[in-house]
C-alpha cells in the first residue's frame, strides 16, 4: 500500500503560471499609478 504516494498534478504549475501572466498587467496597471503618482498622464 502506498501511503505517502501523492498524484502529482502537473497542470497545477501551468495554472498558476497562467493567472500570473494574466494579472501581470492588471497588476502593473494598478501599482504604476502609485508608483509615478499618476504624473503619465
Amino acid at each position: 500500500m502506498q501511503r505517502f504516494y501523492r498524484p502529482k498534478k502537473p497542470y497545477s504549475g501551468l495554472w498558476v503560471l497562467g493567472i500570473f501572466i494574466i494579472l501581470s498587467p492588471l497588476i502593473d496597471d494598478c501599482m504604476m499609478p502609485l508608483v509615478y503618482g499618476n504624473s503619465q498622464r
